[in-house]
């Protein structure tokens, strides 16, 4: 019986402690962590707008106690650094002296972060020691840049950073991990140009590997910047180079009524690329353009303010006007200011109507625009009433306004020699026009010449724009060709 007692005993203790050891232990271990683990709730602002911490009775605010534990005698390498968000950053090819692409071009001074000059580094222990664990971090795990695999640290020149712009100073650090700054340049000591041997550059090879962008000193404080020579700056990506040099525009200091203040960019009104964008999605007759419409309205909104598309708009309006024959009681007539609208002739239905063995191509398409050009022109009108009541001489100021047309146009190049791309409205356009006398800001009502100059307007639309009429656009010139007008 006493064996069987002992026996029982022995089985009901082991398997209570069977079953409630495991939780017992869980139990044990979350209590551990909640009584020793640091606070990591989320962060709240008080009133004060202070965030991460609470004033205390001085006026000092009381930071979390996993930021205060910090030790302060890390290697730099592994103290937590916190940065300023960059405006932009890259690996350039920064030199001293002008050397096209920036190969093998003379570095500046590599410093240390006290400031003083290196000429070959020198890392303490530490450094040495928690640089390898980087590096080795770095090959056991590739990283993809660029589309490209990257195993291995990527050997530079010499005189390649990357370069960071941030609060007005461009850092140059030995690679991304920016570790270690090598130079400093401000900006506000700094013009910024773009450089390419002194050659003038043209527009299309602006950003190409050869050419740079210079930083070069000027005044500051109405002193001259002792900085010696300039700090020419290359990238093997153009596009970014572009991204760079207009981040640095930006970033330059402005100061009010210097000249040397960088430009301003020349921005469309958001309000016009939302219409663009409901254009491009209201049918779907746009869809096989819709790249094109989306191309071509995009260019329109980067020109449609500038005054090279006013002048080259108003130039071709002023050969029309002194070809065509005016109504005989126009004395003069001359095109005032020009307002582009606020959107690009839409393309659809293009179609391939003909393409010849000799080279004749005709191509079809209909369009639509809605866009409500504006072009003021100033005229003086002579009114005859008869032979009693003497003649009278009006100056009117006429705002046209082309708010819609629809039609079906041809392009067509002929065969050679032709140079250029002829276009005409199979048939007469659709057009809803307007215009609207001002003098002075006040309105006229001579309604018979308002109507005169509009039917006028129509013809001169339908003489020169409408089949069997062509007009033409040259895509090669022959300026400086003995023979003009072709390719020979």
């Amino acid at each position: 019986l006493d064996a069987m007692v002992t026996f029982t005993g022995f089985l009901i203790t082991y398997l209570l402690g069977g079953i409630t050891f495991i939780p017992l232990v869980i139990c044990a271990v979350l209590l551990h962590a909640h009584l020793t683990f640091p606070d990591r709730s989320t962060p709240s602002t008080s009133l004060n707008g202070d965030v991460n911490g609470s004033l205390s009775e001085d006026g000092s605010t009381k930071q979390d106690d996993d930021l205060a534990d910090v030790p302060t005698d890390l290697p730099e390498e592994l103290k937590p650094r916190v940065h300023e968000p960059d405006v932009a950053a890259g690996y350039f090819a920064v030199c001293r002296e002008y050397v096209p692409g920036g190969v093998n071009g003379k570095p500046p001074e590599r410093t240390t972060p006290a400031g003083s000059v290196v000429a070959t580094e020198s890392p303490s222990v530490y450094q040495s020691m928690y640089r390898s664990l980087f590096d080795r971090k770095k090959t056991s795990s590739p990283s993809i840049e660029g589309g490209k695999t990257v195993g291995r640290p990527v050997k530079r020149a010499n005189n390649v950073f990357y370069v960071v712009l941030r609060l007005g100073h461009l850092m140059l650090y030995d690679d991304a991990e920016q570790l270690e700054v090598r130079h400093v340049i401000a900006l506000a000591h700094h013009g910024v140009d773009l450089y390419g041997g002194g050659e003038v550059i043209p527009e299309g090879e602006l950003f190409v590997k050869r050419n740079c962008i210079r930083l070069t000193s000027k005044r500051v404080y109405g002193e001259v910047s002792q900085g010696s020579r300039p700090f020419y700056l290359f990238s093997e990506n153009c596009s970014n180079k572009e991204d760079f040099y207009h981040a640095l525009l930006q970033n330059q200091e402005r100061r009010p009524d210097n000249p040397e203040n960088p430009p301003t960019p020349l921005q469309f009104e958001q309000a016009h690329l939302i219409k663009l964008v409901q254009q491009l999605h209201a049918s779907e007759e746009n869809l096989q353009t819709r790249w094109f419409n989306a191309l071509l309205g995009r260019v329109f909104l980067s020109l449609y303010k500038t005054n090279q598309i006013e002048d080259f708009i108003r130039s071709k309006i002023n050969k029309k006007i002194s070809r065509v024959q005016k109504p005989a009681f126009l004395d003069s007539l001359s095109v005032g200011q020009i307002h582009m609208g606020d959107a690009a002739p839409m393309i659809t239905h293009p179609k391939l109507r003909e393409l010849t063995m000799d080279g004749d191509v005709t191509v079809e398409v209909d369009v639509k625009y809605n866009g409500k050009f504006r072009l003021e022109i100033a005229a003086i009108a002579r009114i005859d009433l008869g032979s009693r009541i003497k003649a009278r001489e009006v100056s009117l100021l006429l705002a046209v306004i082309l708010k819609k047309l629809e039609g079906h146009v041809l392009f067509r190049i002929k065969p050679p020699p032709s140079n250029r791309i002829w276009f005409s409205f199979e048939t007469p356009p659709k057009m809803e026009l307007s215009i609207e006398p001002l003098v002075s800001n006040r309105q006229i009502t001579y309604g018979f010449i308002l109507r005169a100059i509009e039917n006028r307007i129509r013809e001169v639309l339908s003489e020169t724009l409408v089949s069997p009429n062509w007009d033409d656009v040259p895509f090669h010139q022959t300026f400086l060709q003995r023979f003009r007008g072709g390719l020979w």
